[in-house]
């Protein structure tokens, strides 16, 4: 009979050899692959001291310029100082230029983007080709995604395009001296161009849309294609704004402040004039209001295709049905109930205060109540 002894020991010495083949042995120390570093490069007073990113050729150069960097870096990129320092996102070619440039970036930026003196320091969006850069700061802090060729102002000063920006930018868009700081909207392509164009704006725009100084500064609303391209146009707008809408139109007025201060809905291919729906709060339909000062100062609902023309509907608190009250000075100053393919004509309706069937007073004057 086998002692107990026996049949221990050579179980013990089985267990230690399982043990040591499955995690017994020391950990390995050995340090991973060195990054590649191009030629010309991390030149500089602990230019890539703790970098771990590949770096291409002639990039990196300046006082910590790349220092404890982890994201590849293209060629000719990330020169100055402390342009890439922090950086953890991965860089093109001829990008982040200038001093802090992407400092503590951590978002991918394409070729040809964020060069200026913090161009997109602290950055986290992905940001496209040719894009953020500017005189200072263009897209310092944003969070957003900006695409190609959006974002930038050639102005040797102050410029930050898109400085806290934290909604997605299209192609194209956001390219002047303030237009999308601090904007928290989707910008379609081609938008917001100039000036403060969409600073400050907390809605969704279109494509070719708020395109001149301050158009659509403050605004909350959404704004269709095509729309409010003129000065202020629609400047603390609140109400959602259909396509082709609150631009210049086919007056000589042009499109100035035409939807400025508007607080409800816009329809398609409507309020194009100057300031012709200017602190509207009511509810215009399509193909509306269309005309210098057309529907200023008015308060009634307006349906499809209606109060077009010089001050057609200005000052108007009656309710305006389908194709009516078209013609300078149609129903201006109105406040009766006007039917369907109505006053239409030179001040046809012009003061009324009578409610008015379907196709009834069309012509010129025809229920003119101004003396």
């Amino acid at each position: 009979m086998c002692s107990v002894r026996s049949v221990a020991l050579p179980l013990l010495v089985a267990l230690a050899v399982v043990v040591f083949a499955l995690g017994g042995a020391q950990p390995s120390n050995a340090a991973g692959p060195s990054p590649e570093i191009g030629v010309g490069s991390c030149v500089g007073t602990d230019a890539c001291t703790g970098n771990t990113g590949d770096v291409g050729n002639n990039s990196c150069n300046g006082f910590e310029a790349c220092r404890d960097n982890t994201g590849d870096v293209g060629n000719n990129s990330c020169n100055g100082l402390r342009p890439c320092s922090g950086n953890s996102g991965n860089l093109g070619d001829v990008s982040c230029n200038g001093q802090g440039a992407c400092y503590l970036n951590s978002g991918s930026v394409g070729s040809f983007s964020c060069n200026g003196p913090i161009a997109c320091r602290q950055g986290s969006g992905e940001v496209g080709n040719n894009s953020c850069s500017a005189g200072f700061g263009a897209c310092d802090g944003n969070s957003g995604t900006v695409a190609d060729g959006s974002c930038n102002d050639p102005s040797p000063f102050l410029s930050i395009p898109c400085s806290r920006n934290t909604g997605d930018v299209g192609n194209n868009s956001c390219n002047g001296s303030r237009p999308c700081a601090d904007n928290s909207g989707r910008l379609g392509d081609n938008s917001c161009i100039a000036g403060d164009a969409c600073y400050l704006n907390t809605g969704d725009v279109g494509t070719n849309s708020c395109r001149m100084g301050n158009a659509c500064a403050g605004n909350s609303g959404e704004i269709g294609d095509n729309s409010c391209n003129n000065l202020s146009a629609c400047e603390k707008n609140s109400g959602r704004v259909g396509d082709n809408s609150c631009s210049m139109g086919s007056s000589e007025a042009g499109g100035y402040s035409a939807c400025n201060l508007n607080g409800a809905s816009v329809g398609d291919k409507s309020c194009n004039g100057q300031t012709t729906c200017s602190g509207n709060a009511v509810d215009i339909e399509d193909g509306s209001c269309n005309g210098f000062l057309a529907c200023a100062q008015s308060s009634g609902a307006i349906s499809d295709d209606s109060c077009n023309g010089f001050e057609a509907c200005r000052n108007d608190s009656g309710e305006v049905a389908d194709r009516s009250c078209n013609g300078e000075h149609a129903c201006n100053a109105n406040s009766g109930l006007v039917g369907k393919s109505s006053c239409n004509g030179l001040e046809a309706c012009q003061g009324n205060s009578q409610r008015v069937g379907k196709r009834e007073c069309n012509g010129d004057h025809a229920c003119d109540n101004v003396p």
